[in-house]
């Protein structure tokens, strides 16, 4: 298998995920609970998606990424 067969597709991720960019080259996911009370953060640096903590997330070190296709470019990118 290649690299490219591991890149997610957007309709892989429940409904209302949002996808940030950390320090300008690091993917991460938010993805909350159906009841809305929890959110799970992922990184997706490399192409395999890990937990990661918010407490590492600061007003000025993350953004919403401007589109899911910018997000994926970012996670191609970490994959080389």
């Amino acid at each position: 298998m290649t690299k490219k067969e591991y890149l997610p597709k957007e309709s892989d991720f429940p409904v209302g995920t949002r996808f940030l960019i950390m320090e300008w080259d690091v993917p991460l996911s938010k993805q909350t609970s159906d009841d809305g009370k929890t959110a799970a953060y992922f990184n997706w640096y490399g192409g395999n998606p890990s937990s990661y903590s918010a407490e590492h997330l600061k007003i000025d070190n993350n953004w919403p990424a401007d589109s899911f296709s910018h997000w994926l470019d970012i996670v191609k990118d970490s994959m080389n």
